[in-house]
């Protein structure tokens, strides 16, 4: 008995969900099924998909363009104003000595590649600007490992710029932003 419910609160725990919610999927499915839905629901899917406005710009053409930039990417039938692109990874993320805890929404943009700026920073103690870091949650899980671009009292305190150059995450899809079709 006290190990089931262990068990159950461990697993609300680690995959961020109530202790309701996992014994209610666990009753439905099961244990191990329970177990792999959650961990399922924890990864992103395997593609990545963006809105075209299709008042600028067709799918097909955007596709063109993004694939003129060396990119993998194509139209989705069943959304007539979706292109998207494929996930890549999961990749191994090595943990640091030196540690940036950024809030849940920046955590999630730096598990797929994206920069960590200063205002998704919580917690960056002992941290000097050129330090190799990892990235975590703030439930505690590596998302990330980058190079910090400046000292982290200050990405705390000033709030503003780029506070970790991710260099390599657990996965990656290519930065909208940077596109010459994001304009």
């Amino acid at each position: 008995m006290w190990s089931n419910v262990n068990r159950l609160e461990r697993l609300a725990t680690w995959y961020s969900y109530s202790t309701a919610a996992v014994r209610r999927l666990i009753s439905l499915y099961g244990v191990e099924r329970g177990e792999a839905i959650l961990k399922s629901l924890k990864k992103p899917g395997s593609r990545y998909f963006l809105r075209v406005n299709t008042l600028k710009a067709s799918p097909r053409e955007v596709v063109e363009i993004l694939r003129g930039e060396g990119l993998e990417a194509y139209t989705f039938e069943l959304l007539p104003d979706a292109v998207y692109m494929r996930v890549a990874g999961p990749f191994e993320v090595k943990l640091h000595r030196r540690v940036v805890v950024a809030d849940k929404a920046a955590a999630e943009s730096v598990y797929m590649g994206a920069d960590l700026y200063a205002p998704g920073v919580l917690n960056a103690r002992g941290v000097r600007e050129g330090d190799r870091v990892s990235v975590v949650s703030p439930k505690g899980h590596l998302v990330a490992e980058g190079i910090a671009v400046m000292d982290g009292e200050e990405m705390v305190v000033r709030r503003r710029g780029l506070a970790v150059k991710v260099v390599r995450s657990v996965y990656r899809v290519p930065s909208v932003r940077r596109l010459i079709i994001y304009d």
